[in-house]
């Protein structure tokens, strides 16, 4: 019989994105309120910011990534 080496056959959270890491297909990352799914091995690929990063990442669920402001005198 045969055998066959399937690799990774499921999705992998690995948790928030970390730039030195390498991923592989079908790992997901949460990164700047959103979370991404690598569809090619990649390291070093900041998903929705390094340029080309479409290539290795696709959105699976956006969020608002924000920041907070405080106004101050008279309104």
């Amino acid at each position: 019989m045969a055998s066959y080496v399937l690799g990774q056959v499921a999705i992998v959270n690995k948790g928030n994105y970390v730039s030195t890491a390498t991923y592989v297909p079908l790992n997901t990352v949460y990164h700047r309120a959103g979370t991404f799914m690598c569809i090619a091995s990649c390291s070093n690929v900041e998903p929705g910011v390094t340029t080309g990063w479409n290539n290795y990442w696709v959105p699976t669920a956006l969020g608002i990534y924000s920041t907070s402001a405080a106004i101050s005198g008279e309104t």
